[in-house]
């Protein structure tokens, strides 16, 4: 009884987590509209001012440079931080995606009782993401000083593609311990009802024929 007691406050824990990722999920494709809307000037001095903090930890001497030297450090790099920004804010877009989509597939076989194969999960997650990823480089058009990429789409959508398959190798490695712990513990379970139905039949008294 205490088993199943914890089995579904676990599940309740679980199906918690479900919901505070997918409100997630939403305040993050929020916040990247939100940052596609910022104007070329105010983004690049964003980029900039992350670029410095990363020479500060890697560039020697940096603190002792003059101002412009710098931020001509920072623009050194500036590329590589706008680029690794898309990569990462759609890399946690398609892992949060993975698990929204995961929750709307099971309230659709709950509700309306439907059929849906796993691989359609993977499938809706990585067309919403790229939905989301060329509606994103089309809202900049209309922004100050920012322009679309379709390099940026795809840049995006494997950063959404790799978090979602990092995913997948994870929860198969957490699926195959779990199997192996289950057989083990049946094993040693059958084990130790072997060795006590043995015990009990050694010491039965003998009965021997009648003469």
């Amino acid at each position: 009884m205490k088993k199943g007691i914890s089995g579904v406050r676990k599940n309740l824990i679980l199906l918690y987590i479900h919901y505070m990722l997918f409100f997630a999920w939403i305040g993050l494709m929020v916040l990247i509209f939100w940052f596609s809307g910022i104007p070329a000037d105010e983004s690049t001095e964003q980029s900039l001012t992350i670029g410095k903090w990363i020479c500060s930890l890697v560039v020697n001497g940096f603190d002792e440079m003059s101002a412009g030297a710098q931020i001509d450090q920072a623009k050194l790099i500036d590329h590589a931080v706008r680029k690794s920004a898309h990569f990462c804010e759609f890399a946690a877009l398609g892992a949060l995606t993975f698990n929204s989509a995961y929750l709307i597939f099971n309230s659709l076989k709950v509700r309306k009782r439907v059929t849906l194969r796993k691989g359609y999960l993977l499938i809706f997650s990585i067309l919403w993401c790229i939905l989301y990823a060329a509606t994103d480089e089309v809202h900049q058009l209309f922004v100050e000083g920012r322009y679309g990429s379709p390099l940026d789409v795809l840049l995006d959508t494997a950063g959404s593609v790799t978090a979602m398959f990092i995913i997948i190798l994870i929860k198969k490695n957490i699926d195959k311990r779990r199997e192996k712990a289950i057989a083990k513990e049946n094993e040693n379970s059958s084990n130790s009802t072997l060795f006590s139905s043995k015990e009990d039949t050694s010491h039965k008294p003998f009965q021997g024929q009648p003469l």
